[in-house]
């Protein structure tokens, strides 16, 4: 039993890294997730060689960090996401009451 949680949490895990709140695929969750392991694996394979030119380390380490990084500067500039808008929404929605009419 506690194998499946287990297994059924990794899964959904997984599925988080390159799924959207509807399930489907999203491409750009899968290609943010391709770019980072071909650069980790680039920083581990290359490093003393990457370190030497640092053009190429700063383009490396801005694909690690730019996906993130404009998530967060657009949440500071435009306040909540989507997701969050979506849910206070449907919050309001349960919570208000329509006012009775008056004769």
């Amino acid at each position: 039993m506690m194998h499946d949680a287990r297994g059924s949490r990794l899964r959904r895990d997984i599925n988080a890294l390159i799924r959207d709140p509807n399930q489907n695929i999203s491409a750009s969750k899968l290609w943010v997730n391709i770019g980072n392991a071909v650069t980790v694996y680039l920083l581990i394979a290359y490093g003393e060689l990457i370190v030497l030119h640092w053009e190429v380390l700063a383009v490396l380490l801005t694909i690690l960090v730019a996906p993130d990084l404009l998530k967060k500067v657009i949440s500071l500039k435009y306040g909540e996401t989507t997701s969050t808008v979506a849910e206070s929404r449907m919050v309001i929605k349960e919570t208000t009451t329509t006012p009775p009419k008056a004769d």
